[in-house]
C-alpha cells in the first residue's frame, strides 16, 4: 500500500473514533456529519490503492458508495420511509463486494446457478415455516443510535413475534 492509502485509512479510524463518540455522547449533528463522512476518507483509500487486481477496484468503491448511501438513508428521520432505500442499498453493496471474487474466481455462470437456486430454497424455507415478519419495530433504530441494548431488546420482540407467527397458520389462498 501506498503512503496515500496509508493516510486515508488512519483518517477513516479517526472519523469513526469521532462518530462513535458522537453516539455515546448523543450529540445527533456531529453524529450526523460523522457517520456518512467516516466513508469519505475509506473512498479514498479504495480509489488510491494499488489493487493487486485493479478490475476489482471499481466494484468496491462502487460498494463502498452504496454503503455511504445505506448510512444516509438508515440516518434520515422518517426511518418507516427511507429503511427499504437504505436496506436496498446495503444489498447493492454485499453483492458489490462479492461479485467480483465471484466473477473471478468461479464465473458467471455457475453464480447464476446458485443465485437461482438460493432463491428457490429462500421461498420453500418461507412456504413452510410461513413466516411473515413486519419489519416496523426494527426499522425503528438499527443505525445504532439507541445504544445496543435498545437494539438487542427489540430483536428480541421481532424474534418472539416471529416464533409466534410460525405458529400459526397460513392461508394459501
Amino acid at each position: 500500500m501506498n503512503a496515500l492509502t496509508w493516510t486515508l485509512l488512519a483518517l477513516t479510524v479517526v472519523v469513526g473514533a469521532v462518530d462513535w463518540f458522537a453516539v455515546h455522547t448523543e450529540r445527533k449533528p456531529l453524529e450526523y456529519v460523522a457517520k456518512p463522512a467516516t466513508m469519505l476518507p475509506l473512498i479514498g483509500a479504495a480509489l488510491a490503492l494499488d489493487p493487486a487486481v485493479p478490475a476489482m477496484r471499481p466494484w468496491f468503491v462502487a460498494a463502498l458508495v452504496c454503503s455511504l448511501a445505506g448510512d444516509v438513508f438508515l440516518m434520515l428521520p422518517k426511518p418507516e420511509q427511507f429503511f427499504v432505500p437504505g436496506l436496498a442499498s446495503f444489498l447493492v453493496g454485499h453483492v458489490l463486494f462479492t461479485l467480483p471474487f465471484i466473477v473471478l474466481t468461479m464465473g458467471l455462470g455457475i453464480w447464476m446457478i446458485n443465485a437461482v437456486l438460493f432463491y428457490f430454497v429462500g421461498r420453500l424455507v418461507d412456504g413452510f415455516l410461513g413466516m411473515s415478519v413486519g419489519a416496523g419495530e426494527l426499522v425503528a433504530d438499527l443505525d445504532g443510535t439507541a445504544g445496543l441494548p435498545a437494539d438487542m431488546a427489540r430483536l428480541e420482540r421481532c424474534l418472539r413475534a416471529l416464533k409466534s407467527d410460525a405458529a400459526k397458520p397460513r392461508s394459501r389462498g
